[in-house]
């Protein structure tokens, strides 16, 4: 556990909450720059031509030592004369896709997915203004205004120590104008805690991770608890968001807008729900190709993307992996949604919910691992199923122990298995978080390792 970690946890909660501010005040004044503002008004007027920023951003992948053998082949390449790459292959060769022409100011940003398959992004700071612009277009078309107080249903950070077992089951960003509520702590015999701080508050505006603003919501319900009216608006991100889940959440929020967008840190592709709940493919940010998973089903679109705003670490032709369901207008792709594993949520025997996310929180900074699963026995323990990078040694092992300890309660035991495989579901899927009802059966039909 880090100094800052140790201080935190054992500060009181008025310090808590300074030390919360002080971090969004660190990235606000970063993410919401000039910089920021220059690059929403410009979005706002459609100032941005996308085809003359993804020509001149292939020029510029001239110098990054990835792309030389196309260039080498020819030196005014077209953007289908590059292969299409994806997080293993750029997490093979990182060094390689570094632009050596760019000195600006950068920062790293960790992506893992639900996989646990990490990788360090570098993002120049234009990029990083012009993708938060993207999402506050996308937020203010909805009616929400910039500086709106709202509240944060997210990953990545234990915002309420989980040895916490007392309200207030959240904490206050002044300067990110959030109430950041502890979504490891929600169970059905505190939601009304929860909901009662959203009135007391008047918050419009809720946001968050599709699981657990939908684990919220479906206890809202079961415990029949009234609404808050104040509440207009729930967006979600870093999740799909199925209509089933968005459904959910309308059933315990009835006057809110529910939407959500499509992107990730790699910034290769972006979607916005709009008002009227279509999707817009904001190519003024990145270039995208739909391309069929199999030529006699074209609507079945593997999502390939060019990260135009972002010449620190081009990725031109780079696969996410998600697969966008499409229909075409001759060659004119209209996305009609996001095909994705229905959200993966066990909810433990304490009332503790594991969604794929528990998966991202855990190995979201473990560049060693390749690829984890998080899988809850049938006593409610976890299993973490991990398969070793060629790097990994006990340093990583240790900080995957922490970090999970970090995030579960004291009667819950973790332990890791390791694997040279991970399997996947009948239809070819990666499962991020499983329930294991055999724990028996299920050691003795895979590999182990070490």
């Amino acid at each position: 556990m880090g100094i800052l970690e140790t201080i935190y946890n054992n500060s009181p909660i008025c310090i808590q909450n300074l030390m919360c501010s002080a971090r969004g005040w660190q990235i606000r004044r970063r993410r919401y720059a000039k910089g920021f503002f220059r690059e929403l008004t410009a979005l706002k007027h459609r100032e941005i031509a996308p085809d003359a920023e993804l020509k001149h951003f292939l020029l510029l992948a001239k110098e990054v030592p990835a792309y030389a053998a196309v260039f080498a082949n020819n030196p005014m390449p077209r953007l289908e004369d590059f292969p299409i790459i994806d997080k293993a292959y750029v997490k093979a060769h990182y060094a390689d896709f570094v632009n050596p022409l760019y000195k600006g100011p950068t920062i790293h940003v960790h992506t893992s997915g639900t996989t646990g398959t990490s990788l360090d992004v570098l993002q120049s700071q234009v990029f990083e203004h012009r993708q938060w612009a993207t999402w506050w277009r996308f937020r203010e078309e909805l009616g929400i205004k910039f500086d709106t107080w709202y509240g944060w249903f997210g990953c990545g950070e234990m915002i309420v120590p989980i040895q916490q077992d007392c309200p207030p089951y959240w904490r206050v960003d002044f300067a990110g104008r959030r109430v950041m509520f502890g979504t490891y702590h929600l169970n059905i015999n505190n939601v009304d805690l929860y909901i009662r701080e959203i009135k007391r508050r008047r918050l419009a505006w809720l946001h968050g991770n599709a699981s657990r603003l939908c684990y919220l919501s479906r206890l809202v319900v079961e415990k029949g608890i009234q609404s808050p009216d104040c509440v207009k608006f729930v967006t979600t991100a870093s999740e799909n968001l199925p209509p089933s889940s968005a459904r959910e959440i309308e059933k315990a929020f009835p006057g809110a807008i529910v939407r959500t967008h499509y992107g990730q840190t790699e910034g290769v592709a972006n979607f916005s729900q709009t008002l009227a709940g279509d999707w817009r493919v904001d190519n003024d940010f990145a270039h995208v190709e739909f391309i069929p998973v199999d030529p006699s089903d074209t609507k079945r679109c593997r999502i390939v993307g060019t990260n135009f705003s972002n010449v620190a670490f081009p990725l031109i032709r780079y696969a996410m992996g998600d697969i966008a369901l499409v229909d075409w207008n001759g060659d004119r792709p209209k996305v009609l949604g996001i095909e994705g594993r229905e959200n993966e949520r066990i909810t433990l025997g304490n009332g503790m919910l594991i969604s794929s996310l528990f998966n991202y929180d855990i190995f979201g900074d473990s560049q060693n691992v390749r690829e984890a699963q998080v899988r809850v026995l049938d006593d409610f323990n976890i299993e973490l199923l991990v398969v070793k990078g060629s790097g990994y040694n006990n340093d990583d092992e240790r900080q995957i122990l922490h970090l999970a300890r970090r995030y579960l309660k004291d009667e819950i035991s973790v332990s890791i298995r390791y694997t040279t495989l991970i399997p996947r579901s009948v239809n070819g899927k990666f499962r991020a978080v499983i329930r294991i009802d055999d724990t028996a059966n299920s050691r003795h039909t895979e590999s182990n390792e070490g």
